[in-house]
């Protein structure tokens, strides 16, 4: 039976770790994976998984707190900077990755939905887009996708939903476009990011300053956007 030892030449008390003395008693927690659904499953007791989540909450606020800081200082600076050159700056800003996605949004009679970037300090700012964003490491570009998706419009979708269109690559970039169908309206979801999302004509798509890739690619996109709505939307 394992017990708390104290050795008193070293003054010290040892504990033993429960990681390497399995106990068929203790609760076994599962947790599924977000795209695959595989299960895991480990013999930790509930207390220490509490612990867990009550230290990365105390961490998550942490960080939080510093981005705020980070945020303040960056609006400070600004402030100080005279119009010309912040819109200079704006313009010089880089990429934070190297692996986007972004997903054309195609409803039902010939719709689709953008927004406006509204963020100062952030790259592209004025621009129009559609919901996209970097591919984190650990994630494939259909991941990315349906991720970035949820996040910026609130709608869920599964990869096998995405229809791949083409891949742009451009500053050490490489972007891959999806599209996806939804008769489900895109909900603002990031008021500080962007404006409300605008219901459009896929035609209308030109009269519309787009973020590089969409901008780059724009006659290709809205002959896909055309061809998907002729045939009808596929739930």
């Amino acid at each position: 039976m394992n017990q708390i030892r104290y050795d008193a030449h070293k003054k010290e008390i040892s504990v033993p770790n429960p990681l390497y003395e399995p106990n068929e008693e203790k609760p076994r927690l599962y947790a599924k994976n977000f795209y695959d659904k595989t299960q895991f499953a480990n013999n930790l007791p509930l207390s220490y998984c509490e612990k867990e989540q009550e230290e990365l909450t105390d961490y998550q606020t942490d960080y939080q707190t510093q981005d705020e800081d980070e945020e303040f200082e960056i609006n400070m600076v600004m402030e100080m900077i005279e119009d010309g050159d912040k819109k200079e700056m704006i313009n010089n800003m880089e990429h934070k990755g190297t692996r986007f996605a972004i997903i054309i949004l195609k409803g039902p009679e010939g719709i689709t939905w953008i927004s406006q970037r509204t963020n100062p300090n952030k790259i592209y700012y004025k621009l129009w887009q559609y919901p996209g964003g970097k591919v984190e490491e650990n994630e494939t570009y259909r991941q990315g996708a349906i991720r970035e998706l949820e996040e910026e419009t609130g709608i869920r979708k599964n990869k096998t939903d995405l229809q791949y269109i083409f891949t742009h690559r451009f500053e050490k970039i490489t972007c891959k476009v999806f599209m996806v169908e939804t008769e489900e309206i895109p909900k603002l979801k990031e008021p500080i990011e962007m404006s409300q999302w605008e219901e459009i004509e896929a035609e209308e798509l030109k009269n519309y300053h787009m973020t590089p890739t969409i901008e780059k690619h724009k006659e290709k996109i809205i002959k896909k956007l055309e061809e998907n709505f002729q045939n009808g939307l596929t739930i």
